[in-house]
């Protein structure tokens, strides 16, 4: 990690990995590609271990699921990359939930969703706008848009190519948006239509970020 942000809490509880990524294929809206430019993201996380999630991926999250969702941290399999790299967001409408997936190059380390009055931008601090009435804040650390600060000889540079700011027609789910990017952690801001049960989660191979947001 590049910044001393992990003080970890709820000793003893586990972490939970789930092992597949059900329902219908989602939206492809960005994929990474070799060298380019970065931006941003917003909130850093604070430091505990997630729950397994309890109910089933294919339904909705149970509605009173709205306090904040963080996961642990777990080690780069290779350590070729420094900080893992998004390569694509993808928002997919299910029947009863959205569904928002950060897909990485690598492996990214602990990670916090929340609700938020409002969306900031790390690390400046001002607003983000996103379309909506309820407003979800992402922070991953370990990963990032633009691996350039970390690339050398032996680590290849790799840029997020897709949006940064992506409008969605979910039943919910209105907007995502990049709300920086700074000491290897990256933040999204997602703007809902209504407040709803959230259910977060990572999968590896690869690794990804899942957000389950209920209609």
């Amino acid at each position: 990690m590049t910044r001393d942000l992990w003080v970890v809490a709820c000793a003893g509880v586990c972490a939970g990995l789930l092992a597949g990524c059900g329902g219908g294929e989602p939206v492809s809206v960005g994929t990474a590609g070799e060298a380019g430019s970065g931006t941003a993201a917003a909130a850093t996380p604070t430091a505990s271990w997630a729950v397994t999630p309890t109910g089933s991926m294919e339904s909705a999250p149970d509605p009173d699921s709205t306090a904040p969702i963080s996961g642990g941290a777990t080690p780069s399999p290779s350590g070729v990359l420094r900080a893992a790299v998004v390569d694509e967001i993808r928002v997919a409408d299910h029947a009863t939930f959205d569904r928002v997936v950060v897909e990485y190059r690598g492996t990214f380390g602990a990670w916090q969703v929340r609700y938020v009055d409002a969306v900031t931008e790390d690390p400046t601090g001002q607003p983000v706008e996103l379309a909506g009435r309820a407003f979800l804040a992402v922070a991953v650390d370990g990963a990032t848009f633009d691996n350039a600060l970390q690339a050398d000889d032996t680590v290849p540079h790799l840029s997020y190519a897709g949006p940064h700011r992506i409008q969605v027609a979910g039943a919910n789910v209105r907007e995502v948006a990049d709300a920086g990017d700074f000491e290897a952690v990256m933040s999204l801001g997602i703007g809902l239509d209504h407040p709803a049960g959230v259910r977060a989660y990572r999968l590896e191979d690869p690794s990804r970020l899942v957000i389950d947001v209920g209609h």
